[in-house]
């Protein structure tokens, strides 16, 4: 009933718009778009700290709505960071934890590759006043340096699933891309060659399946002794991320936490855990 309601909801919408002629290219059509953009506004438990997200759509407001109960542990983990230290977050998407960190004076280098995304993570940036503690670069990671095409499931903003190279969901099963986007694609080793004067304390991999193509072209930075920890999102259903823990206990890092939360546990997604690592 709720998505027959939603439906018929959107098709009035889209008929009144066509009706009155605001979907059209005209001053009155933007302004009234502009009005119907909602900004939604996420207090913190910091007295007069709050997080200003743009909304386009439900799945930016889905994201905005769960953002203290999806992973509560990446907030921990945050909270941990000294004041001053720089994070390194692969797979941003619109930058919930980017700007969670940087609103703490955390130094961030937020990396998202799918276009609509980032172009929504950086009018987030804007409206949290945050250009000059985030730097976004719209790449993607991986283990060679090629220009690309990352294969989308879905052509929205504030979607994921995503995955460069290969059009495969991220279970590596075959794919029927909803687009085709342009992408270079870099080692992390290389990234961090090219960053002068920022190196990250903390590193967050978020990407849904290609989690071991990062960690290949990742060993000169991983084993760095400046970084301290590392949160990364594994499938316990996938062997190729069950040897990333091995790999990552070879290069000196001890798995200090294996946490999943109760809305996650819930989900389709329940065979995901976020794996954070301190060296030994």
């Amino acid at each position: 009933m709720k998505q027959l309601l939603t439906r018929i909801f959107d098709s009035s919408v889209k008929g009144f718009l066509s009706l009155s002629g605001m979907n059209s290219a005209n001053k009155i059509g933007c302004r009234f778009q502009e009005h119907f953009d909602p900004t939604v506004t996420v207090p913190l438990k910091e007295v007069n700290k709050k997080i200003r997200l743009k909304c386009p759509n439900s799945h930016a407001r889905w994201r905005a709505d769960t953002f203290f109960i999806k992973e509560p542990e990446t907030l921990r983990w945050i909270d941990s960071f000294d004041q001053n230290e720089t994070l390194l977050d692969i797979g941003a998407n619109v930058g919930l934890y980017s700007i969670y960190a940087a609103i703490n004076d955390i130094k961030v280098y937020a990396i998202e590759p799918e276009s609509q995304n980032y172009a929504l993570l950086n009018q987030n940036l804007h409206l949290n006043n945050l250009s000059n503690n985030v730097v976004s670069l719209n790449l993607a990671l991986s283990e060679d340096l090629e220009i690309t095409k990352l294969f989308l499931s879905n052509f929205a903003p504030a979607m994921a699933l995503h995955t460069v190279g290969k059009s495969e969901d991220y279970l590596h099963r075959e794919m029927n891309a909803a687009f085709e986007q342009g992408i270079l694609a870099l080692p992390l080793d290389l990234l961090m060659d090219w960053s002068k004067g920022f190196f990250p304390n903390h590193v967050k991999i978020d990407v849904d399946g290609a989690e071991a193509r990062i960690i290949a072209g990742a060993k000169k930075t991983l084993t760095d002794e400046r970084l301290k920890s590392l949160l990364i999102e594994l499938n316990e259903d996938l062997e190729c991320d069950m040897e990333i823990l091995k790999t990552l206990e070879n290069w000196g890092f001890n798995r200090h936490v294996r946490e999943q939360s109760e809305y996650i546990k819930k989900t389709d997604y329940n065979h995901t855990f976020n794996y954070i690592f301190y060296k030994q």
